[in-house]
């Protein structure tokens, strides 16, 4: 399979999805800011830190 080649449900899903599959030309400032991680949604779990030492045997 080529890098370049999509899987057939992907296709799909951004056919049925245009405007979350899409490109912005530009981008509102409530996406921008939301993107930025700044959001008002706040965590209602608490998220586990993972750390590797190794990975491969090799120390990172």
């Amino acid at each position: 399979d080529a890098d370049d080649t999509l899987d057939p449900w992907v296709v799909q899903w951004m056919a049925d999805n245009p405007l979350r599959a899409g490109v912005f030309d530009t981008l509102d400032p409530a996406i921008l800011e939301l993107a930025r991680g700044d959001n008002p949604f706040p965590v209602t779990r608490e998220i586990a830190r993972v750390t590797d030492d190794e990975v491969g045997g090799v120390p990172v």
